[in-house]
């Protein structure tokens, strides 16, 4: 809520610490907007009922694993300074941001997929990647998502 990345930075790798100790594989991609998106493959099967009670005790865990800087509040207002923990992404209805996608936004940002190492570089922010400079990474940078089926 105060545009403070280190924040998203670090719930992000803790996100991927966690999914790591349960060996389940995780991808990231910046937002063009404000934060990152955590993505998971999920196996056919599973139903939706299941997948997001599962997303939702998975958010209340990295809560109470970062509770000075997360959050499940969906109310911006009782949010404080805190990171909004979204997983209503996986409600009927929702939508999400598809990568490479441009957002509506001053920069112009473009949701864009990167390695986990690069969001560890503090040069890297949610806006890094714009209409201006996107397709330059695309020509020069293997898609860190190529073979994902999400």
């Amino acid at each position: 809520s105060d545009d403070d990345f280190e924040k998203v930075r670090a719930l992000a790798l803790l996100t991927r610490d966690m999914l790591a100790e349960r060996n389940m594989e995780c991808f990231v991609k910046t937002t063009g907007g404000r934060g990152v998106h955590v993505h998971i493959p999920i196996k056919k099967g599973k139903t939706y009922d299941v997948v997001k009670q599962i997303a939702k005790e998975f958010a209340e865990q990295i809560v109470t694993q970062a509770p000075d800087i997360a959050t499940t509040e969906m109310r911006k207002n009782k949010r404080g300074n805190k990171v909004f923990i979204d997983y209503l992404r996986n409600d009927y209805g929702m939508t999400a941001v598809a990568p490479y996608s441009l957002r509506a936004n001053q920069a112009a940002g473009v949701a864009t997929p990167i390695h986990w190492d690069e969001l560890k570089k503090k040069a890297l922010h949610a806006q890094s990647f714009t209409i201006h400079n996107i397709q330059k990474r695309i020509n020069s940078f293997k898609d860190p998502w190529k073979d994902v089926t999400l």
